[in-house]
């Protein structure tokens, strides 16, 4: 059975979610796995699958301290598990791990996912200090792509991206979604005039792309969406709209 080592950024809490466990299940059926991630808050470190890192240091610093001390953690895991294979959730966790491949003189493969635009990482999340490492990590970024033994693309779009670096994705597919709670009951029925809400974070990427760019492919024709913040602003730079926390913002506008 092939190892295979797969590194993210993303949070886990430990015991998994049922839906997040049936993918782990299914893979653990083919493959001998370990991942390496983060820790949500409370969550507990490690279960023999999982080995996950905590939040280190203030909140603002957290992504640093992951990113900084990700070689030596992967320089550790490439010497004990000795994977096949080693996959990375972006072209950062890519960088480290092929970082991580020199300092353990390990030749396991470097499967890079690609599921976005990594140039948005710099320029679109967290702090606006991001945005100045945003050329040096574009370049990096780049490298990634480059020597990644494989690229996997989740769409056309991301093919592209990967494309015009000069490389060929060896597959072509989405990401995993458990989409058994949209299954479990029938769907209802439409009001006389359907709304879609969104509730989460603000950025230029996910509130201008509701107000003004949104794709709803029911043909439900939505109109008055309505945008609930979690904190200060809607969209980023020139495109930013200061409102009240907890403030309802409201477009009545056709989108479709």
């Amino acid at each position: 059975m092939k190892r295979v080592l797969f590194v993210a950024r993303t949070r886990y809490s430990l015991p998994l979610d049922p839906s997040l466990a049936r993918k782990w299940d299914a893979l653990r059926e083919r493959l001998d796995v370990r991942v390496l991630a983060a820790a949500a808050p409370g969550s507990a470190r490690s279960d023999g699958t999982f080995e996950l890192m905590p939040a280190l240091g203030p909140k603002s610093l957290d992504g640093v301290f992951y990113y900084l001390t990700l070689p030596f953690r992967l320089r550790r895991e490439l010497r004990r598990f000795r994977p096949d294979a080693v996959v990375a959730q972006s072209p950062y966790e890519g960088a480290a791990v092929l970082a991580a491949r020199v300092l353990a003189r390990s030749n396991a493969k470097l499967v890079l996912d690609v599921h976005g635009d990594w140039r948005t990482f710099t320029r679109l999340y967290g702090s606006s200090l991001r945005r100045a490492l945003g050329p040096a990590a574009d370049r990096v970024a780049a490298a990634v792509v480059r020597r990644a033994d494989g690229v996997r693309t989740v769409s056309d779009y991301t093919t592209g991206l990967v494309r015009e670096l000069g490389r060929e994705p060896a597959g072509v597919y989405p990401a995993y979604m458990d989409l058994r709670s949209f299954l479990d009951e029938p769907p209802a029925p439409l009001p006389d005039r359907p709304q879609a809400l969104f509730v989460g974070q603000e950025n230029r990427q996910h509130v201008l792309g509701i107000f003004f760019g949104v794709e709803l492919d029911a043909g439900i024709g939505a109109r008055g969406v309505v945008v609930l913040l979690q904190h200060g602003s809607l969209g980023v730079g020139q495109d930013q709209h200061r409102v009240e926390r907890g403030q309802l913002a409201q477009r009545d506008r056709r989108l479709v």
